[in-house]
């Protein structure tokens, strides 16, 4: 709105309505806090078995077309209506306070252009080293990572290849047991055969000898 009056006349109104909806919200939320304030023993002490006329008595806690309690209603609608005509004269002021204090441009000096170009190349050299740092940095966090990543896959592979190793010198062990085992005990056959055989040739020489 460019016309000043207009726009008072609007603040004003979005005020007025604002502060209507929640004097409306506020009275119905005291009508019903007795009842929300209410312990458990308190409700349970209240319940009857016998018709309550008090909505007949009081028409505002009695339900509607739709089923909800007009007291609800009412509450809901004034605190939408609140917050819609608040929240408008709350944007008009935060609108019309930038507009007071927004920054303004004043017009260039000749005598500071020069300090002013520099100051504007300054920037922009500024602003590109501090890409370029930006970069830098990434690429070295990019690159720690990716030491990281290969001192992790190398020390995964020594232990994999420590473990084949001993896997296979224990294998090797193991052949050179049973080895050493098949070998004694074939020695012990053989030097088994050779002493039944020694012992069963000396009695045949002993004879030999007494015949001659």
């Amino acid at each position: 709105m460019q016309d000043r009056k207009r726009r008072d006349a609007y603040l004003w109104s979005c005020l007025l309505l604002g502060m209507l909806g929640v004097l409306v919200w506020v009275g119905a939320y005291a009508c019903v806090y007795p009842t929300l304030s209410k312990g458990i023993s308190e409700h349970i002490g209240s319940l009857s078995v016998f018709e309550n006329n008090s909505s007949a008595t009081a028409p505002i806690f009695g339900l509607n077309f739709a089923g909800a309690k007009w007291i609800d209603v009412i509450t809901v609608a004034g605190q939408a209506i609140a917050e819609i005509f608040l929240s408008a004269v709350m944007g008009m002021y935060l609108t019309s306070l930038y507009a007071r204090h927004r920054p303004v441009r004043l017009a260039q000096d000749p005598a500071f252009a020069q300090w002013s170009q520099e100051r504007r190349n300054l920037e922009q050299s500024i602003a590109r080293e501090r890409l370029h740092l930006g970069e830098a940095t990434g690429n070295l966090v990019r690159l720690e990572n990716q030491l990281a990543a290969l001192i992790a896959y190398g020390k995964s592979m020594f232990h994999r290849e420590a473990a084949r190793r001993q896997d296979q010198s224990v294998k090797r062990q193991v052949i050179l047991d049973q080895l050493s085992d098949h070998l004694r005990t074939h020695l012990e056959t053989a030097e088994s055969g050779n002493r039944l055989a020694a012992s069963s040739t000396a009695p045949a020489f002993g004879r030999k000898n007494g015949a001659d």
